[in-house]
């Protein structure tokens, strides 16, 4: 009986001393700092606003690839989706030139997948001037953002 009551004695001393350990780690809770925010903030380039569906399809015909989404009955159409908001200016610029008055809104996301992905975009852009890639990574990002809703 001695022979098994010690080793028990032990494996409660040792385990409280690690939980004692372990929990003191967490008692300054100030000087963690999370891998991944719970949400960020990205930049999402709005096309227009519109009433009805049928306005909306009918006024962005012309557009390579969008979104929309229907908030409060009205139908808010997005062309592009960035994380950093040196490429929101880019992206406005780029539609300028194609001829749309666009806006940049700001939304917060939590997809994590998303959040890494969108980095990546990010970087294709800042680094490229060319309208064609330009074009191609916004219809990307877009397709990727259906996808993850």
């Amino acid at each position: 009986m001695k022979k098994v009551i010690m080793p028990i004695l032990l494996c409660i001393f040792i385990g409280f001393l690690l939980s004692k350990f372990m929990l003191n780690q967490y008692e300054n809770k100030q000087n963690i700092t999370p891998v991944f925010n719970s949400s960020e903030k990205l930049y999402f380039i709005q096309y227009g606003v519109y009433s009805n569906e049928e306005s909306m399809k009918s006024n962005t015909e012309n557009l390579n690839y969008y979104i929309y989404n229907l908030t409060d009955n009205l139908y808010y159409v997005f062309i592009g989706i960035t994380g950093d908001a040196e490429n929101s200016n880019k992206l406005k610029g780029y539609f300028k030139t194609l001829g749309y008055d666009t806006y940049i809104k700001e939304y917060s996301i939590s997809n994590k997948d998303f959040l890494e992905m969108i980095e990546y975009y990010d970087l294709l852009l800042k680094q490229t001037s060319d309208n064609d890639i330009i074009k191609s990574v916004c219809r990307q990002v877009l397709e990727k953002y259906e996808e993850s809703i």
